[in-house]
């Protein structure tokens, strides 16, 4: 192969792309520089998957703590509403043994009308009044 020319004698006559032509040096320049261009930007996104790896390891231990928080509430949400059930049960069956044990000592034998269940909700009492207790009034038709 001559020194002037990229191909041999025999790649020239067969008009292919020579094999055994040596690279010149502005070629391996090229390569090297390539070369760094590309392991300069491996070494920047390793870093940048290091800090979005350490960033998602974080976020996890904080979601692994607000499940357990967050399943805590759960267990405490779901214990209060048995007990506010519970606790509504238990205020209908007073109000029932109440009703029974007036009615009984109702010596008219009429029935009294007694009071909905509202007197139940403390939202709907009526403190305005001057009485500072319950009365239980009798149906229009016992007077």
């Amino acid at each position: 192969m001559d020194s002037k020319s990229s191909k041999c004698s025999e790649c020239v006559r067969h008009d292919r792309v020579c094999v055994k032509r040596v690279f010149s040096d502005k070629e391996w320049n090229i390569l090297h520089k390539e070369e760094s261009r590309v392991d300069s930007r491996l070494r920047a996104r390793d870093c940048d998957l290091s800090i979005l790896q350490h960033s998602m390891d974080d976020l996890q231990r904080k979601m692994k703590a607000l499940q357990s928080v967050m399943m805590q509430k759960l267990a405490e949400h779901a214990q209060l509403r048995k007990t506010q059930s519970r606790l509504k049960e238990r205020g209908r069956s007073m109000l029932l043994h109440d009703a029974a044990i007036l009615d009984s000592e109702n010596p008219s034998g009429q029935s009294m009308v007694l009071p909905s269940t509202d007197i139940l909700d403390p939202t709907l009492w009526d403190f305005s009044g001057e009485t500072d207790s319950i009365v239980l009034e009798s149906s229009p038709n016992a007077s």
